[in-house]
């Protein structure tokens, strides 16, 4: 599972969005891990007035995708 740190990092990254649909919030905290493992994805209008969110937990490795 990943490298832990002596103590967590609680800066937290925050991202809002909407549209005539949906409004959403996301929240990001590194905490104890060396390196941050998580990610989401979100796209608003992937065609037709369909939207598309995505929660990923990390275990032990690094994603790195961000729209």
């Amino acid at each position: 599972m990943g490298d832990y740190l002596s103590t967590p990092i609680k800066n937290k990254e925050v991202v809002d969005g909407e549209n005539s649909q949906i409004i959403f919030g996301i929240t990001e905290m590194q905490g104890w891990r060396k390196n941050m493992e998580d990610t989401c994805l979100y796209d608003l209008n992937i065609g037709n007035n369909i939207s598309l969110f995505g929660v990923f937990d990390g275990h032990g490795g690094i994603i790195q995708y961000k729209k």
